[in-house]
């Protein structure tokens, strides 16, 4: 008999449903387990298990452009080599989803409390759901196949999924915490969630914090461009208009160029300096147009983006119930010009 006790503090109850139904699905593959738990602490006994063999075929960060792992992986292919017990793959992969979904989430959002408490109760949570994307967009992961009986493949991924059905793609996909899991119990026959996620993943958590971090910088920067926006419609509003219509094509050559009623070309040398100070110095090209409308101040404006399917938000924002925008209409064709 093979007996593992764990310690899993509030999140016994989310285990034990996990537990629960790997239980019914490895009794599919002739394993039986059984599990008490007395409130916090679970255990998890088995008489007999079965050996797999797993075959890595893929690594990767989920999102190429988010911020690098801060914390040391396992080199690749750790989960290769001499076969595989699979209760303790499988016992890895509940507590797995349980830190991931559960501990920490909790520990990002007490990082989120303690540093933004003077924020609402919708801002932290705007904040939280943006840290666990954050946290997860960034993180190694690993795609193994299995080497074993095909007809025995959907039982086992479903195991390691702790799902009724396995991937659809035939693998199994692992990551960090994962793997940190199934190496620390195939030498212990005891864990602590938290003491786990306190000792044996630090760098875990430094990333999980560090998530929380971007995530309030880019909520923060949000906040700044939406009162930023505010302040142009305000400025925009109480402007009275200096003419009747101006038209904005995008030629081929990329250029925005301005079109008055009458289909003339408006000379845009020197329109922003009389908004220099609501326009920030980094120019975008929205900022640019934008700040030109204000200076122009026309009753109403007919964007021309030929095709090109670039639709200012903040500009519809500013000047909102004045813009008209489309990708390809006959003030295109009257405005091009052969340019």
């Amino acid at each position: 008999m093979h007996v593992i006790e764990i310690d899993a503090g509030e999140h016994a109850g989310y285990l034990v449903d996990l537990l629960s139904a790997q239980s019914e699905l490895l009794s599919s593959v002739s394993i039986h387990t059984q599990w008490q738990s007395d409130g916090t602490t679970v255990r998890v006994e088995w008489l007999h298990d079965c050996k797999i063999h797993l075959r890595q075929v893929n690594r990767w960060v989920p999102d190429a452009d988010a911020a690098t792992p801060d914390d040391d992986y396992p080199p690749a292919r750790a989960l290769e080599g001499e076969a595989k017990s699979l209760v303790g793959l499988c016992l890895a992969s509940a507590l797995a989803r349980v830190i991931r979904e559960r501990a920490a989430v909790d520990f990002m959002a007490s990082v989120v409390r303690g540093i933004g408490f003077a924020l609402a109760g919708r801002e932290r949570a705007v904040i939280l759901d943006e840290a666990i994307r954050q946290a997860y967009a960034g993180e190694m992961c690993e795609e193994y196949l299995l080497n074993s009986d095909e007809q025995a493949d959907t039982e086992i991924r479903a195991c390691l999924g702790c799902s009724d059905r396995g991937p659809a793609s035939g693998t199994i996909r692992v990551d960090h915490v994962f793997i940190a899991l199934y190496e620390y119990l195939t030498a212990s026959d005891i864990l602590s969630i938290e003491g786990f996620l306190r000792f044996r993943l630090k760098g875990y958590l430094v990333r999980l914090r560090n998530a929380v971090y971007r995530a309030i910088d880019r909520f923060l920067l949000d906040q700044q461009r939406t009162e930023f926006i505010e302040l142009l419609r305000y400025f925009a509003e109480v402007q009275r208009p200096r003419t009747e219509s101006v038209t904005v094509i995008r030629n081929r050559d990329g250029y925005l160029r301005f079109y008055d009623a009458l289909g003339g070309l408006i000379d845009t040398d020197g329109l922003l300096e009389g908004v220099d100070d609501l326009v920030d110095g980094d120019f975008s090209a929205e900022d640019v147009l934008i700040g030109l409308l204000i200076a122009v101040a026309p009753a109403r404006v007919l964007i021309c983006m030929r095709g090109a399917r670039l639709l200012f938000e903040n500009t519809v924002s500013v000047f909102r119930g004045r813009i008209v925008i489309c990708d390809g209409c006959s003030c295109c064709r009257l405005f091009d010009g052969g340019h």
